[in-house]
C-alpha cells in the first residue's frame, strides 16, 4: 500500500500496510503498537519494520481479507480459511478466527449425520485437491476438537486401499 505506515515482514516479504487496519482487528497489534518505539529502531521508506514468524503466504491471504472484506464470499479457498484460523488464534483477529472456525465447523461439524446433511447442501470451505491431510493438520493444531472425528473420517474416505505386493 502507497500509504502504508509500517512495513510487516514474514520471511523474506515486506507488506507496506497502515497500523491502524492490524490494530482494529487484532488487541495485539493494538498493544504493541500503543507503546513507543525505541528511536533507534531501523526504518524503510521512513515506515517501522515490524518483523513476524509467520509463512508469508499467510499474511498475504489475510491482508488481501482485511483490506479487501467484499472478497469474502459465501465459499473460500482452504488456504484463506487456514490463514484466518491461524494468524486469527496467534493474534487475536478475532473476525477471522471466527469465521474461519464457523466454516470448518459446517463443513465437519461434530456429529456424522450432520456432516452426511452438509454434502448435500452447500459447503463454506473451496477444498484443493490434496487439502485432506491439511485440514486434519489444522483442526488438531488449532484444537477444534469438536471437528476432528469427522475430519479424519472423511479423510480415510479419500485414501484408496493399497494392496502390498511382494
Amino acid at each position: 500500500m502507497p500509504y502504508g505506515d509500517i512495513i510487516l515482514q514474514a520471511e523474506t516479504t515486506q507488506f507496506r500496510i497502515n497500523r491502524d487496519v492490524l490494530a482494529k482487528h487484532s488487541p495485539v497489534f493494538e498493544d504493541m503498537f500503543a507503546v513507543p518505539q525505541p528511536l533507534n529502531e531501523p526504518t524503510m521508506e521512513g515506515c517501522s519494520i515490524v518483523h513476524v514468524s509467520d509463512t508469508a503466504k499467510d499474511w498475504e491471504l489475510l491482508l488481501e481479507m482485511l483490506y479487501d472484506p467484499f472478497r469474502c464470499e459465501d465459499t473460500l479457498p482452504f488456504d484463506l480459511v487456514a490463514s484466518m484460523l491461524r494468524l486469527g488464534r496467534k493474534y487475536e483477529f478475532k473476525a477471522a478466527k471466527e469465521n474461519a472456525k464457523s466454516r470448518i465447523h459446517h463443513e465437519f461439524p461434530a456429529k456424522l449425520d450432520s456432516w452426511i446433511e452438509v454434502e448435500m447442501i452447500s459447503t463454506k470451505i473451496e477444498f484443493q485437491e490434496g487439502f485432506e491431510v491439511d485440514l486434519l493438520n489444522l483442526v488438531y493444531e488449532c484444537e477444534i476438537t469438536s471437528s476432528i472425528p469427522v475430519a479424519a473420517f472423511s479423510l480415510s474416505s479419500y485414501v484408496e486401499p493399497r494392496i502390498a505386493s511382494f
